[in-house]
């Protein structure tokens, strides 16, 4: 089965350094229960070009280059790719995929080709980036883990189911019938079985 896998808080814990970058650097308390949606501004207010310009300064730092692997997401990739094409699908800037190589390299050698890496941040605003519903239809992925729920109700429309890693920030009162809520890596490997 061909297998679209999201990268931040699906394979790397982005949002815990972010929060350690912002509560240090702009003397916030923040925590990842506090995060109630993806669009930062909302989360630390200011504007959404604030919030952009604090992006861009946290994708410089320590915070950024040290970000861990999810929990069990190493192992679980492992077990994946031994049965299934993994293709990534993460919704980071290209600006960055120099920095994003170089981290599944280290934490996911061998596990990603890297014709099957693609970056979707803008694609609603470029034509020459695609969204990541359409990187699914495309490449006939069947099964998307995902975190952002936008996403995976857009990729279901296209007939791919998706796992949706529960988080603060994607809660709904129901989700569609091809979304399933999932907890953790071994909740992800349960339900591919």
């Amino acid at each position: 089965m061909k297998i679209g896998v999201d990268l931040d808080e699906v394979l790397a814990d982005f949002v815990s350094p972010l929060l350690e970058f912002h509560n240090e650097k702009y003397k916030t308390n923040l925590t990842k229960e506090k995060v109630h949606s993806y669009y930062f501004w909302e989360v630390w207010g200011g504007t959404r070009k604030e919030a952009i310009e604090k992006m861009q300064d946290f994708l410089t730092t320590d915070y950024f280059k040290n970000i861990q692997p999810v929990l069990s997401s190493q192992e679980g990739i492992e077990i994946l790719s031994k049965k299934h094409e993994l293709i990534l699908i993460t919704s980071r800037p290209i600006s960055i995929r120099n920095e994003t190589l170089t981290w599944l390299n280290k934490y996911f050698p061998n596990k990603f080709s890297e014709e099957k890496i693609y970056f979707t941040a803008k694609a609603h605003l470029q034509k020459n980036i695609k969204a990541k519903a359409n990187i699914c239809l495309e490449q006939g992925i069947e099964l998307l883990i995902e975190d952002n729920l936008d996403y995976a109700k857009e990729s279901v429309l296209n007939g791919t189911r998706v796992l949706l890693f529960d988080y603060p920030w994607n809660q709904a009162d129901d989700l569609p019938e091809r979304i399933k809520r999932v907890y953790s890596w071994q909740d992800i490997l349960e339900n591919i079985k």
